[in-house]
């Protein structure tokens, strides 16, 4: 009797323990689901909207993307909450608005196409194109200044690996010449802005 008493408290003292282990495991992973770094359209920094270039599934929880998804998006334009950071990454996760509430989705950046800032500022003097072609000849030579907007190639914010120096197509206004082509390397495709200053994507 006595071992049997002693083999029942090991046994609940051992599932007792495998418990607070289960617990403890998903309290963990949702704690490092939380952290990855993130941003909202509101600080400039993550675009307030993207285009789905192929279906998309989507789920309620990014921590739940190892199993069935909730449903699949058809490509299409979403509104942004929060973006993932760096979101130019080859994945990354957004949450999303959506007719069935905020969802969450794991996108591939050559599935996903992002509006050009409004505005660039160029910090050397830039040729201008009227076509997106290099070998042209070019138009004009801008000096530095803000210009702004109006287009870009497809895809305009992803890097060849991990080359901040891939140069990228912009189409911009001018005043004189109505809609011109720039080439710029990614990492110069911002503005300048004083510290205090907010500024917007």
């Amino acid at each position: 009797m006595k071992g049997s008493e002693k083999q029942m408290r090991w046994t609940k003292a051992l599932i007792g323990t495998i418990f607070s282990l289960l617990t403890f495991m998903v309290t963990s992973i949702t704690a490092n689901a939380e952290m990855f770094p993130t941003d909202t359209p509101e600080s400039g920094r993550v675009p307030s909207e993207i285009t789905l270039l192929a279906n998309t599934p989507y789920y309620d929880k990014y921590e739940n993307s190892g199993g069935p998804p909730e449903g699949v998006l058809a490509p299409q334009v979403v509104q942004v909450v929060i973006g993932g950071m760096p979101w130019s990454s080859q994945y990354n996760w957004w949450k999303i608005h959506t007719k069935f509430g905020d969802k969450w989705i794991n996108v591939q950046s050559k599935n996903l196409d992002v509006p050009p800032p409004k505005s660039v500022s160029l910090l050397e003097n830039t040729p201008i194109y009227a076509n997106p072609e290099a070998d042209e000849e070019p138009t004009a030579i801008l000096s530095p200044q803000d210009v702004d907007v109006v287009g870009s190639q497809k895809q305009w914010f992803a890097a060849n690996g991990y080359d901040d120096n891939t140069m990228k197509w912009l189409q911009i206004h001018t005043t004189w010449l109505g809609d011109q082509w720039i080439r710029i390397p990614l990492n110069r495709i911002g503005n300048v802005h004083e510290l205090d200053e907010k500024h917007t994507f």
